[in-house]
C-alpha cells in the first residue's frame, strides 16, 4: 500500500527486483504486443505470480481493515492505495498450501522491502493492515525457521460473549479457532494460549472430529467442531 498517488508504476517494480537471484519477471502483456502493461507476471521458487494495479492501483476501503501492526489504519476510503500480489492462474486453488503460501510472502516481502514509499502491506483474509518494516522482519524470522506469524496473518478479535474468535485461520484450514468464554481469566494468556493453537491448526489442517490434548500451558483441552464444521470451538477440561 501506498499513499494516494504515489504507487509505483511497472517500471519502478522491474528496477526493484532488478539483481535479486531469487525474483524475476516472467511475462507481461507488453511482451505479448500490447501497448503499455497493468500488470507483471513474476516468478519466484518456480512459482508464478501476478502483480496487478501497475497503471491503475487500487483503491483501499477505510473498513476493509479492522486490525493493524505498527501502523495507523485509514481513517477514511481512498487515502491509500495499493497493488495486489496474487497467485497465478496456475495455482487456482492451491494458493493456501504451504509452499504457494510461503512463496506468496517472501514475493511480497522482497517486492515491499525493494521499492520507495510503501506505508504497509493489507492481507483481507484476517482484515489486518501492517507496517511494511514489520511485514518484512516477520516474515523473514518465519521463512528462517521462526513461527508462523500469526498476528500479522491471522487476526483475534473478541466476541460478544467474552470468548476469542481467530479471523483468517479458515483461509489455510477452513475453519475459524474459537476459545469459548471463561476459559483463562487473563485475556492476555487467553491470547497467548490461541495463537500457539492456531500455529498448530496451521500445520495440522481442518479438525474433523473432537479431540482432546494439551494445551499449549500443560493444561488439558476439548475441541470440538461446531455444528457447521466451520469452527473449531475449545474449552479447558
Amino acid at each position: 500500500m501506498f499513499e494516494a498517488g504515489n504507487c509505483p508504476g511497472s517500471d519502478q517494480v522491474e528496477q526493484a527486483i532488478e539483481g535479486h537471484a531469487k525474483v524475476s519477471v516472467s511475462n507481461s502483456p507488453e511482451n505479448q504486443g500490447a501497448r503499455g502493461y497493468a500488470w507483471l507476471e513474476l516468478l519466484i521458487e518456480g512459482l508464478t505470480f501476478d502483480l496487478k494495479g501497475l497503471e491503475e492501483p487500487f483503491s483501499v476501503n477505510a473498513t476493509t481493515f479492522q486490525h493493524s501492526i505498527d501502523i495507523n489504519p485509514p481513517e477514511r476510503d481512498n487515502a491509500y492505495q495499493a497493488l495486489v500480489l496474487l497467485p497465478g492462474p496456475h495455482l487456482a486453488g492451491g494458493q493456501s498450501q504451504l509452499p504457494i503460501f510461503r512463496a506468496h510472502m517472501a514475493l511480497g516481502a522482497t517486492i515491499g522491502a525493494s521499492l520507495p514509499g510503501i506505508v504497509g502491506f493489507g492481507w483481507p483474509e484476517s482484515e489486518t493492515l501492517i507496517s511494511g518494516d514489520r511485514f518484512a522482519e516477520l516474515i523473514d524470522h518465519w521463512l528462517q525457521g521462526g513461527a508462523l506469524p500469526v498476528p500479522s496473518l491471522i487476526a483475534l478479535k473478541d466476541t460478544m460473549d467474552g470468548g476469542l474468535q481467530s479471523v483468517g485461520l479458515s483461509y489455510f484450514t477452513g475453519q475459524e479457532l474459537r476459545i469459548e468464554p471463561g476459559q483463562w481469566t487473563d485475556p492476555d494468556n487467553a491470547r497467548r494460549q490461541a495463537i500457539r493453537l492456531i500455529q498448530q491448526m496451521f500445520l495440522s489442517g481442518k479438525l474433523e472430529k473432537s479431540e482432546q490434548l494439551t494445551g499449549p500451558d500443560g493444561n488439558p483441552l476439548r475441541l470440538e467442531t461446531s455444528a457447521n464444521k466451520k469452527f473449531i470451538r475449545v474449552w479447558r477440561s
